[in-house]
């Protein structure tokens, strides 16, 4: 089994939440919490994973 990994981010959470649903409904999990970078322009991201 193979575990793929990626990072989903955006300019506001709203668009990360939209970003995280779309990927949770294509059979990816959360991997950790939301990460949030707040130095001139915030970026919101979180990790998932997937096993195939």
């Amino acid at each position: 089994m193979t575990t793929h990994y990626m990072i989903a981010d955006a300019s506001t959470n709203e668009k990360l939440v939209e970003k995280v649903q779309a990927k949770i409904n294509e059979g990816w999990s959360l991997q950790g919490g939301v990460s949030v970078t707040l130095g001139g322009k915030p970026i919101f991201a979180q990790a998932l994973i997937k096993n195939a």
